[in-house]
């Protein structure tokens, strides 16, 4: 029983990080195109929240099914980068989707060659933001907290 439903609990967890992957990838994409569209941005962050949710779960119940503390302990390395690297990609997307929301307002007298150098601007200075080291403070109403690392050890 263990082995047959660890392989189809792993292999449906691959179905989903596949899923989220993609969607993450084509998030960033977004991101740095010159036609940045918010309300998909917005889409994509709901539909990885979703899916770290069924990820998460999945991987529970993996864990659960391992038999050895070696195995148990590789799964939950695994796990955790595949969810750290989702998580960073977010916490960019939300940024720019923040900060995409106030960009209008302050470009109305601007003309458009300006206005889409700010927002890319903006956007550089989001992914600069988000290849800081990070660690992770609090998890409350499905959001996560960060800290920057780099700070508090100088």
């Amino acid at each position: 029983m263990s082995e047959s439903e660890e392989v189809k609990k792993k292999r449906i967890r691959a179905g989903h990080r596949a899923s989220a992957t993609r969607i993450s990838t084509q998030t960033k994409e977004n991101l740095e195109s010159t036609e940045f569209d918010p309300a998909k941005m917005k889409q994509h962050l709901q539909f990885l929240k979703d899916k770290l949710r069924v990820i998460g779960q999945l991987d529970a119940e993996i864990v659960d099914l391992l038999q050895t503390e070696e195995e148990t302990t590789r799964e939950i390395e695994q796990s955790d980068t595949f969810k750290e690297g989702i998580e960073l990609a977010m916490i960019s997307f939300e940024s720019a989707v923040a900060e995409t929301t106030r960009t209008p307002t302050r470009n109305r007298s601007r003309s458009n060659s300006d206005a889409a150098s700010e927002e890319q601007e903006i956007r550089t200075d989001i992914v600069n933001e988000v290849s800081r080291p990070l660690c992770c403070s609090s998890i409350d109403d499905n959001r996560i907290s960060f800290y920057d690392f780099t700070a508090r050890n100088r």
